[in-house]
């Protein structure tokens, strides 16, 4: 054998045993992790005493037994074990965290909200084999998903929004193609604009329509909103002297009456400059999702609500404008109590997708604060505990926004998760070693639940319990009926 031959003999032979060594190591290691899971998964398991809910509400088995995990969120509330309805659902791709959280959907639509049908808002940002996470659902409850990234008309009456919520909506899409945001005179010549608008031809009210609405205006139309805008303002001032058993003064009187210092010519002008912005806004891409004369607010009725943004993600800017029009639209309706347009929970799927999008980290901790006390439900499911991180940016509010939100959740369903995530998630909530081992090592289908501070509960999704989603199906019809009612006001409603 020659010397060549020999020193690679020996080399290779050295590397067999740094490898068989190193092997032995990781399966001494994985056996230790496993055995430690495995007791720790069958204190943790012998300890469920039901206070989740008991198997009225099952949407899983107590993992390692037959015993159902059921999961009432309204008795948590009611029972003080849970300052609001938040949860968060953590796990990989497949980790089945999406029929987790239809199994929590399905309870949720079980339950009565003041003798009302509940109903649920969904997120749809994930594509699988071609067809969108929530088709199915949709299709079992007889819903029609609203398709985000087709042109709609964010500004129609239908919506029953205000002036100013609808000028709000046309000023987001003005900055965000760039321009300057209207104030002063041009935010006067604007709702110059919108009051022609709306007052005589309501019906074609659209983005496009202000435009040449903005462009055509005219002195009498300048003249007609002064005398509104004071007449308005005159009968508000009279109804509240009523009210207080008082006269309106007679300077108040005086100065409601005075002729208007504005200049009709200089408000003609600055509609004229606001149209050209809005106009080239209106042939750019944002433009085009904005242009359209369809209401989508019919979508909006219904028992079931997808959002189906699958198709819109690739355009940051326009997802951070639809979506900014949307909580405009819902917060109106919470605002007026029309129950066309409230929701009891709403779900966010994969988070991650759109929490670094445009003011979504704030928006979603604002939204997670404002549900306190209330009986409304968000579920926000994402990937890793690292997705609720502002990465990067340079807003101390967004970054604030991000740091605390996880702080404000009740319940955590937590899926197999990295030593760096689980580090990240310690920040937030206790967990005892036996917990962290069980996380480590869970798969498809598993989840550890996080009360409060309750012990964690092992749990197992991988016997389906969403079957029975068509059974609700047949009531949705009757839903719409109800909802066809329109603005129906109820003060008894637990928003």
């Amino acid at each position: 054998m020659s010397k060549l031959t020999a020193r690679i003999s020996r080399s290779f032979k050295a590397i067999q045993e740094r490898l068989s060594r190193t092997f032995r190591r990781r399966r001494s290691s994985v056996a230790s992790i496993t055995s430690t899971a495995r007791a720790a998964l069958s204190s943790l398991s012998s300890q469920y005493t039901g206070y989740a809910g008991g198997d009225e509400e099952a949407i899983a088995l107590v993992r390692g037994t037959d015993v159902p995990f059921g999961f009432d969120l309204e008795m948590m509330m009611h029972n003080g074990e849970i300052e609001a309805m938040v949860v968060v659902i953590l796990g990989k791709i497949n980790s089945r965290k999406t029929t987790l959280a239809k199994n929590l959907l399905l309870v949720r639509l079980r339950t009565s909200f003041g003798g009302r049908q509940p109903r649920a808002i969904v997120e749809d940002v994930i594509v699988r084999n071609g067809i969108p996470e929530w088709q199915e659902t949709a299709n079992k409850l007889r819903v029609d998903p609203v398709p985000m990234h087709e042109p709609f008309n964010p500004i129609s009456a239908s919506y029953g929004m205000t002036r100013d919520e609808n000028l709000m909506t046309i000023e987001d899409l003005i900055t965000a193609g760039g321009f300057k945001r209207p104030v002063g005179i041009h935010d006067y010549a604007s709702r110059v604009a919108f009051l022609k608008m709306y007052s005589k031809y309501p019906k074609f009210a659209s983005v496009p329509t202000f435009s040449q609405t903005l462009k055509k205006l005219n002195v009498a139309d300048v003249l007609e909103y002064g005398t509104q805008i004071d007449d308005e303002f005159k009968s508000h001032v009279e109804e509240e002297a009523e009210t207080q058993d008082d006269a309106m003064p007679s300077e108040l009187q005086e100065l409601i009456e005075r002729d208007s210092n504005v200049d009709p010519e200089d408000v003609i002008k600055a509609a004229i400059e606001v149209h050209y912005d809005l106009d080239k806004v209106l042939e750019g891409p944002l433009g085009r999702m904005f242009a359209g004369t369809k209401s989508i607010e019919k979508g909006f009725r219904q028992r079931l609500v997808v959002l189906n943004y699958t198709q819109l993600l690739t355009n940051p800017a326009a997802v951070a404008l639809v979506k900014r029009f949307v909580r405009r639209f819902l917060e109106s309706a919470k605002n007026r109590n029309d129950l066309r347009f409230m929701f009891q929970t709403d779900i966010s799927d994969e988070a991650y997708k759109m929490l670094r999008i445009g003011d979504e980290a704030v928006s979603t901790s604002d939204d997670i604060k404002s549900i306190r006390s209330t009986s409304k439900a968000k579920i926000i499911l994402s990937q890793r505990t690292r997705d609720f991180q502002v990465i990067g940016s340079s807003d101390s509010i967004e970054r604030n926004a991000s740091d605390n939100l996880l702080g404000d959740v009740s319940v955590f369903f937590i899926g197999r998760q990295g030593k760096k995530d689980i580090a990240l998630l310690r920040e937030t909530i206790d967990l005892t070693v036996d917990e962290e081992a069980i996380i480590v090592t869970q798969e498809r289908g598993q989840f550890l639940v996080k009360i409060g501070e309750n012990p964690g509960i092992p749990i197992d999704t991988n016997p389906l319990f969403n079957d029975s989603l068509a059974e609700i199906s047949q009531s949705n019809s009757a839903l719409d009926e109800s909802l066809d009612r329109s603005n129906i006001k109820e003060d008894a409603f637990i928003q």
